[in-house]
């Protein structure tokens, strides 16, 4: 294989974590009906943001974990910063605790999200609320709480399928 393709398929290597975070942005950016036009939607980025944050924090840092927050925003129209102050703070968590959601305990990682989940959901409402001068409804909070953990599994097992090039190329 030459140098360049070498170095070509490393790049590639390096990027599928943030690869994955931006294509998340972009699945996410489509909400879902749940029913009676209640519409929610799972947050992919925070899949991406988790799962690589745990398994290759390496190459998952706090820089693209800004970027995929601030593209959050802008596709979901929201105050700038909101989505990547969120994204952060799940990341910060999900690093500090990485050794226990990769323990031996075969759900660790899908409970580990969960509660990363919950803390951003729980965040989320909480800005919303500041940022609303009084509480804001917390349904749509707990649907889209309750639908990420249920979509993580899935999303899970693409990112591991992804991750494999990572095995051999870097």
């Amino acid at each position: 294989m030459s140098p360049v393709a070498t170095r070509l398929g490393r790049f590639a290597s390096i990027a599928i974590p943030f690869l994955s975070g931006l294509v998340c942005v972009l699945i996410g950016a489509v909400p879902f009906s749940v029913s009676n036009g209640f519409l929610v939607t799972p947050l992919f980025p925070l899949m991406a943001v988790f799962y690589w944050s745990i398994v290759r924090p390496d190459l998952m840092g706090p820089t693209p974990v800004f970027i995929i927050g601030l593209l959050q925003d802008i596709f979901t129209a929201g105050p700038p910063g909101f989505w990547a102050f969120i994204f952060l703070a799940a990341y910060a968590f999900s690093v500090s605790q990485r050794i226990l959601f990769t323990g031996r305990f075969a759900l660790g990682p899908w409970l580990g999200f969960a509660m990363t989940a919950l803390m951003a959901v729980f965040l989320a409402w909480v800005i919303a609320s500041i940022f609303h001068d009084g509480p804001v409804a917390p349904l749509p909070f707990f649907v889209q709480f309750v639908a990420s953990v249920t979509f993580y599994p899935l999303f899970m097992r693409i990112f591991a399928f992804a991750g494999r090039g990572l095995a051999r190329g870097v």
